[in-house]
């Protein structure tokens, strides 16, 4: 890639504007580290694992260190037992220790994140508090009983279909009462809306499990060099 010379920006800012930029595919990290530490390379990418971290810091070259967004989850399916129930989601939201992830396995190279958004990234809540470590507290949820389905007056509804006030958007519309049914609607709606569920009140699978309360877990989000 070649610097555009008339770009509509002009360079006045930058008295030494790269001319060239060439990208280089290496597909193994340590190779890739390698190259970066000889020269061969100018710059990798924004991941690296701890180890290969630690090399390039070692190294006394010039270096430029940057956070990025890359965010750590675990993903639970709140539409298979037993994450389908909100107290077990919280329950293992608490269990996780979240301080001996990050200065143990990540040695420090990352930042406690609250939510799914990026803590650098624009629009992140700066109020948000995360789950805590508490083994205590994981052990209350899992002891709370599992609700019982509720029954209506035509006939009883499935237990999926009870667990629907939990998750949100799964009753069945057909057994429900009208007041039920039409807070249903508007759930439904609602999620629609924001598309996490089609207009029938299914999930896409690509936001199963948005609406568990344990899903995003208050992870890292990896401080690496970015040389």
């Amino acid at each position: 890639m070649k610097r555009n010379h008339d770009h509509f920006m002009g360079w006045s800012h930058n008295a030494s504007p790269i001319e060239t930029v060439r990208r280089r595919t290496i597909m193994e990290t340590t190779t890739r580290v390698n190259a970066l530490i000889k020269g061969d390379v100018d710059c990798t990418d924004s991941y690296l694992p701890p180890d290969q971290v630690d090399r390039v810091l070692a190294e006394d070259r010039d270096r430029t260190k940057n956070q990025t967004m890359r965010v750590m989850v675990l993903r639970m399916n709140n539409k298979k037992p037993p994450f389908d129930y909100r107290n077990f989601r919280l329950a293992m939201s608490h269990a996780f220790n979240y301080k001996g992830f990050i200065d143990g396995v990540l040695k420090g190279y990352a930042v406690r994140n609250a939510g799914p958004i990026p803590v650098n990234l624009w629009g992140a809540p700066s109020n948000l508090a995360p789950y805590d470590f508490n083994l205590d507290t994981a052990k209350d949820y899992l002891a709370r009983p599992r609700p019982k389905a509720r029954r209506s007056s035509a006939r009883s509804r499935s237990d999926s279909a009870a667990s629907g006030a939990d998750d949100a958007g799964r009753s069945d519309p057909a057994t429900e009462p009208a007041q039920d049914r039409r807070q249903s609607q508007d759930r439904r709606q609602s999620l629609a809306a924001t598309g996490v569920v089609d207009g029938e009140g299914r999930h896409h699978a690509r936001h199963v499990g948005a609406l568990g309360v344990g899903l995003f877990h208050r992870s890292g989000k990896l401080d690496r060099a970015d040389v």
